[in-house]
Parts: C-alpha cells; sequence; structure tokens
C-alpha cells in the first residue's frame, strides 16, 4: 500500500508540473488542469482509504489526523469539481486530437531510436 501511495503521489505531480508547463506556454491549458485535478484527487482519495485501513480503528477515532485527511479529501473532491465533471472536460479534447497525440509519441519515439542505434551500432 506504501508504494501505490508513493507511485500515484508522484503521478500526480507529474500531472500538475505539466499543467503548469501549459499553463506557461499555451493560451490554454484546461485539458491539463482537469487531468491533473482528476488523477490527484483520486490519488488522494485512495491514499487517504489507504491510511486509513493500516490505522485501523485508530484513523476512524474522532479528531485523528487520519479521519480529518478522509474528510478534507471529500471536501476538495467536491470543490475542484466532481471527477465526472473533470472527466467531462477531458474526453472530448482528448477524442478529438488524436493526430497531436501521435506527434507527441513519434517526437519521443525519435530519441529512443537514436539511442538503440548508437547502442547496438545500426545505423
Amino acid at each position: 500500500m506504501l508504494a501505490d501511495m508513493a507511485t500515484e503521489l508522484d503521478a500526480a505531480r507529474m500531472l500538475t508540473y505539466r499543467a503548469a508547463a501549459a499553463k506557461a506556454t499555451q493560451p490554454r491549458c484546461t485539458t491539463e488542469a482537469a487531468m491533473a485535478k482528476l488523477y490527484a484527487s483520486e490519488a488522494a482519495h485512495r491514499a487517504a482509504d489507504h491510511a486509513m485501513q493500516i490505522f485501523a480503528a485508530a484513523g476512524y477515532a474522532r479528531g485523528s489526523t487520519v479521519e480529518r485527511l478522509v474528510r478534507d479529501v471529500r471536501a476538495t473532491e467536491i470543490y475542484q469539481g466532481t471527477s465526472a465533471v473533470q472527466r467531462m472536460v477531458i474526453a472530448p479534447v482528448k477524442s478529438l486530437r488524436p493526430s497531436r497525440s501521435h506527434a507527441r509519441l513519434a517526437l519521443l519515439r525519435q530519441p529512443l531510436e537514436d539511442w538503440g542505434q548508437a547502442r547496438h551500432g545500426s545505423g
């Protein structure tokens, strides 16, 4: 559980950095922001649930840190916009731009191919 929590925290952080970079370089970053909000809020919810499982009965005690986190995570999901709303923002935009995604994959693939050729001496 701890490894999953750490991995999801890092993934949420990377999506947030990606949204911030998009904000700095393009006029609109609605999709990137929605993806970061969706993933981070749901990862926080899962982490709070895991913490509740780890601490068992002590996590349910009124006033405990875990009890407060579970309550706060739920509030965060609501005021950031529900997950369903974030999904509605993300889905249409991503489904309409397959060529952009393919272009990004090509940009990622080329350095890997160059590295493979240099490493194996082909080319």
